[in-house]
């Protein structure tokens, strides 16, 4: 996979219903999912499940499991949190994990798929 075929985010969305949409894209395709959180509490793992549901689309052979752990990490030098996923990926019949990270920015939403994205990219070019 060279970085023109790279899997990206196109866009992200907190729906009216509080549905929230990801789009992917990779090459010249969308691949868009949307999930409806159980709760409040669930918004941000509902976004990595959209996230894995719209890379499992991409994916010849679905290999992204699940999102095992969100966490908001502050760091002294910097002014926002750094949210990290920690992501499995199926490899040869063994689920392996893999972390990822994005700064929190205006949107810990936004910020959950991203990281998630940012898991599972390299493993994941092998398969595409």
């Amino acid at each position: 996979m060279d970085n023109n075929q790279r899997i990206i985010i196109h866009n992200i969305g907190l729906l009216a219903n509080g549905n929230i949409q990801v789009e992917l894209k990779y090459i010249d395709k969308i691949y868009q999912k949307t999930v409806a959180p159980t709760d409040e509490d669930d918004k941000l793992f509902a976004a990595t499940r959209a996230t894995i549901d719209a890379l499992n689309q991409i994916i010849p052979t679905p290999i992204v499991t699940r999102v095992s752990e969100i966490q908001q990490i502050k760091f002294q030098e910097l002014s926002e949190f750094v949210v990290v996923t920690l992501v499995g990926i199926r490899i040869k019949g063994e689920e392996k994990l893999y972390p990822g990270s994005a700064k929190a920015g205006s949107s810990t939403v936004s910020a959950v798929v991203r990281a998630t994205l940012d898991a599972v990219n390299r493993p994941v070019g092998l398969f595409l």
